[in-house]
Formats: structure tokens, C-alpha cells, sequence
């Protein structure tokens, strides 16, 4: 009788996925667009996302020994074995971040902010016959949204065409959609996910002339990296011995 919800479901989280990184991922072009500017995602793959739900991150999201029958941990794949009701469960982050600074030495005080506002996860799972626990779950992995510019020219740095502009920019995501599986016999539970990672990065180096004098002329410049993610990944496989606590509570030492 879980089949058609559980489809519906994992339906709408790859449609609510789509919408998560269309939003993320519009044209770089100015830093006041009202998203957050991360200049340190521009290595690696990005920011990392913490996908725990709101009662891990209220604990210091402390994982690997928690579970419990009616909240996910996805941490843990062996504390799905003791779920007790159909879960779901879904959040959403939002951060600021205030950048003050002047636009060049010795120049007038400038100062923005800049945001951002994303879905965190999507988990719904539900137990099996008193022994085991399924999960579905999506959750973004990683973010890249930076944008800088620098000139350079007489007196920062040569250049042949005169002064020009530097302009970084890189935008982007990695999402993980997974499936988790977990049972338990005689007090030993074992869990796994196995999912999906997936998402797109775009990072842009580009070279604007600005100086007028025709002697210095120069076209514009712009190299674009692509990097495509797609591939399965087994994220935890977890066994742990379980205590039961008071008030229903249970904990695993791994």
C-alpha cells in the first residue's frame, strides 16, 4: 500500500529538484542579484550543503548514534530498521552574508548583501515488517555561485591592449538523490544508500578591454570550463548495535 504515495513522492522531489537548480543557476552577471557571493566556492566543487534535518542540526548534528521511530536520520542507514510509522519530512535554507569594502584604495565605502534560499531535503520512509526500514531521499550536495571582477592596467599590473577588466565568474550545483535500506536481527542492525549524484558547474574567465585609446584596442576575451557530474555512489553502509534508552529513544554504538 506504500507504492503509489512513495512514487508520487520521489516524483515530486526530482520535479522540486529541477526548480531548486533552475533557481540557483541563472545568468552570472552582478553581484547585487540578491545571491549569496561566494568567492571560495570557486574551488573544487563548491560549498558544501548540510543536509541533516532540524532535529540533527539541533543536536550539532550528531548522526551516527541516533535513531529514532519517527524521525529520519540519513546518516545512518541502520536507523531505518527502527522506524515505527511512514515519515516525511522536508526543509528549506535560507543565509545572508554583508560584504563592506571599498571599490579601489583610497576610494568611498561601499557595501551589499547578498543571499540565498534553496531546498535542504526531501526524505520519506517507512518501515517493513517490524525488522527493516526503506528511505527515499534528495538533497542538494554542493553549490558554485561566485562573481569578481579586477582591473588591470598602467599602474596594477601590464598589459598590451591597455586597461581591461577581469571578470571570475561560476555558477552551478550537485545534487544526491539516494534509496536506503536497513534491517535489523537480534539487537544488530545494518543499513546502506545507494544513490545518484548529479548537477552541472560552469566556470567563466573573461577579459573586457576598456581602454578608449584606439592604439590599445582589444577584443573581448571569455574561456567557459564545463564540468557535467553523473554517477552512482554508495554513501554509508552502517552496523550498529542498538540500546533502547527511556521514552522510546534508542542509540547505536557503531
Amino acid at each position: 500500500m506504500f507504492h503509489r504515495p512513495v512514487k508520487f513522492l520521489f516524483i515530486a522531489s526530482l520535479i522540486l529538484a529541477g526548480f531548486t537548480g533552475s533557481a540557483q543557476t541563472s545568468t552570472v552577471s552582478n553581484p547585487l542579484n540578491g545571491r549569496e557571493n561566494d568567492p571560495y566556492t570557486k574551488y573544487g566543487i563548491g560549498s558544501l550543503e548540510n543536509s541533516n534535518n532540524t532535529v540533527l542540526r539541533g543536536m550539532g548534528n550528531i548522526t551516527s548514534a541516533y535513531a529514532s521511530p519517527t524521525q529520519v536520520n540519513t546518516d545512518n542507514p541502520a536507523s531505518y530498521s527502527f522506524l515505527t510509522r511512514t515519515t516525511f519530512e522536508a526543509g528549506a535554507t535560507a543565509s545572508t552574508m554583508s560584504v563592506n569594502g571599498t571599490l579601489q584604495p583610497g576610494g568611498a565605502g561601499a557595501s551589499y548583501r547578498t543571499g540565498t534560499a534553496t531546498l535542504s531535503y526531501i526524505n520519506i520512509a517507512f518501515p517493513i515488517k517490524k525488522i527493516g526500514g526503506i528511505c527515499l531521499g534528495f538533497r542538494p550536495y554542493s553549490r558554485v555561485y561566485y562573481s569578481l571582477a579586477d582591473t588591470i592596467g598602467v599602474g596594477t599590473a601590464p598589459s598590451p591592449i591597455g586597461q581591461v577588466v577581469k571578470s571570475y565568474n561560476g555558477e552551478g550545483s550537485i545534487d544526491y538523490a539516494f534509496i536506503g535500506y536497513s534491517m535489523q536481527w537480534k539487537g544488530l542492525s545494518i543499513g546502506a544508500n545507494l544513490g545518484y549524484m548529479f548537477g552541472n558547474i560552469r566556470n567563466t574567465t573573461a577579459t573586457i578591454p576598456i581602454d578608449t585609446l584606439a592604439s590599445n584596442y582589444g577584443y573581448n576575451a571569455e574561456f567557459s570550463n564545463y564540468t557535467k557530474i553523473g554517477s552512482l555512489e554508495w554513501r554509508q553502509v552502517i552496523f550498529c548495535l542498538n540500546f533502547d534508552l527511556p521514552a522510546g529513544r534508542q542509540v547505536c554504538l557503531i
